[in-house]
C-alpha cells in the first residue's frame, strides 16, 4: 500500500522526520499488530508491504502507523492538534492512502 503526506510535503528529507516514521513503524510491528515485509520511504510518500495481525484490519493497521506518526510528530513540531487532507477519512497528519491490490505468484523451484 501507498500513503502520501499531506499536500505532498516532502516530510521524509528531514532525518529527525524519517527516524520518527522507522520508530513508528518498529514499534507496532515489536507489538504483533502486523508483520512489515518491505517498505521505501520517499521524500513525500511511503510504500509498505505488510499483513496486519488476524485480530487487526487493513485499515486499522495504516490508523495506528498514521496516528501514532502524527501524534508523534504533533509533539516535535509543537503542533497541538492533528491535520489531516480533506480527502482521507482516517486522521494523522494528513496522509491519504491507497490500498492496492497484490498478486502473488509461488513458483515450486525444484
Amino acid at each position: 500500500m501507498t500513503f502520501s503526506t499531506w499536500q505532498r510535503r516532502r516530510l521524509f528529507v528531514v532525518e529527525s522526520y524519517v527516524r520518527l516514521l522507522l520508530q513508528t513503524l518498529y514499534r507496532y510491528r515489536r507489538e504483533g499488530r502486523y508483520e512489515l515485509h518491505a517498505f521505501v520511504l520517499m521524500p513525500e510518500h511511503v510504500h509498505l508491504l505488510l499483513t496486519p495481525a488476524p485480530d487487526i484490519t487493513i485499515e486499522r493497521a495504516i490508523q495506528l502507523i498514521k496516528g501514532g506518526y502524527s501524534h508523534e510528530l504533533g509533539d516535535i513540531i509543537g503542533r497541538k492538534r492533528e491535520v489531516c487532507s480533506e480527502d482521507s477519512q482516517i486522521t494523522g497528519f494528513g496522509m491519504k492512502w491507497i490500498l492496492c491490490t497484490i498478486e502473488i505468484t509461488f513458483i515450486e523451484i525444484r
